[in-house]
């Protein structure tokens, strides 16, 4: 007896979870709810829990695809939409957040509609020793979008924006030139952007072993050599080790 009662616990309070989670009303309509989504991403941010590669299936990656597309879209429309359950979809959906495959749900701005109309590349040379000083002061920067860091040339590129082009100029010649961690800086402005989604089955594509492959890696190329073409060159390198007398 006591095995159905808590068996009836559980369930009620799992569905108490899903429709928490999902946001239903009591018109069976039911949607994320962003707010708190948004408070589990940001522990998630700066390299903090960074999701590794996940091995994801065609409905997962399905899944991601109407994610990206509409991030506010239902758990009941994505199960129908996929073609499953709504308990299977909002397992899968909690399992990309927990794995950090899903890192946040945002608005789409349009820089240019607030009044952020130029946008500049600026690649800088870190000195090596300070790193630390350098990272820790770009949370001051109101201007930037994005940072990497990078190979070649330079160390890092910030991806920043502003009002115009003395507003870039007054962050990269007086501001950033005062730090003692940057050595020097290159800008380059941004004539024109276009966004465009890479395509998620890429990662999920199985590559043939080096063994089973002629492809190219790097500068080069691995091919299989054939049993007769290898008997042939251990011949040939036989014959050459051989005594000049036994030949």
């Amino acid at each position: 007896m006591w095995n159905v009662v808590l068996k009836l616990l559980l369930t009620q309070i799992k569905c108490q979870s899903e429709r928490s989670m999902s946001g239903q009303t009591d018109d069976n309509t039911s949607h994320f709810d962003i707010t708190s989504l948004n408070k589990r991403f940001c522990r998630r941010r700066h390299g903090q829990n960074r999701g590794s590669q996940v091995d994801l299936d065609e409905t997962h990656v399905r899944m991601l695809e109407m994610l990206r597309d509409n991030g506010r879209i239902s758990i009941a429309t994505l199960s129908e939409r996929l073609g499953i359950s709504r308990s299977n979809a909002y397992t899968r959906y909690e399992s990309l957040v927990r794995n950090g495959v899903i890192r946040g749900v945002h608005a789409d701005i349009d820089p240019t509609a607030v009044g952020l109309n130029v946008a500049a590349m600026v690649f800088v040379t870190v000195r090596q020793s300070q790193w630390s000083d350098f990272r820790s002061r770009l949370s001051s920067l109101d201007e930037l979008e994005s940072f990497t860091v990078m190979t070649g040339e330079h160390d890092a590129m910030l991806l920043v924006r502003g009002s115009g082009v003395a507003a870039i100029h007054d962050l990269v010649a007086t501001r950033l030139a005062q730090w003692p961690s940057v050595k020097a800086t290159v800008t380059v402005f941004i004539m024109d952007e276009m966004a465009s989604n890479v395509s998620l089955r890429m990662g999920a594509e199985k590559s043939d072993t080096l063994q089973q492959s002629g492809e190219r890696y790097g500068m080069t190329r691995f091919v299989r050599t054939s049993d007769e073409r290898a008997k042939s060159a251990e011949s040939a390198q036989n014959a050459r080790r051989a005594p000049r007398g036994t030949r």
